[in-house]
């Protein structure tokens, strides 16, 4: 069994974890107060107070990972390597996405995150 976390693996967000996530301008930039219809990704602490975060608690699913994001500094030797990246969905709210990593150097970091189950996809035909 892998260390890292998989495609199908559902998993919990709790308070603490930071995550990249898509937000409003209003939440992130000084100034853009009041801009709603414009989101950047960013990074996001679950439990901060600068963005309302109640609803990111609870199970993910894992829709996709990749090695990825490494790459060098200030010099030869200033090396960041790739690190697992894990992209998920909330498990009510298919709507939500988020992101994050389980090794390298990244802000958004949850090293030790174990699955809890599994998860099914279903594909449906559209009329």
């Amino acid at each position: 069994m892998s260390a890292f976390l998989q495609e199908g693996d559902v998993f919990e967000l709790m308070e603490g974890d930071t995550v990249y996530m898509r937000i409003p301008h209003h939440f992130i930039y000084a100034n853009e107060v009041g801009e709603f219809g414009s989101t950047s990704k960013t990074h996001v602490t679950i439990g901060s107070a600068s963005f309302p975060t109640k609803f990111m608690l609870g199970r993910w699913i894992c829709i996709a990972t990749e090695m990825t994001g490494g790459g060098t500094g200030h010099g030869s030797h200033d090396i960041y390597p790739n690190g697992h990246l894990v992209k998920a969905l909330h498990s009510v709210h298919t709507h939500l996405r988020c992101s994050f990593y389980q090794s390298g150097s990244f802000r958004a970091m949850i090293p030790d995150r174990k699955s809890l189950g599994r998860a099914q996809a279903e594909w449906k035909v559209s009329p």
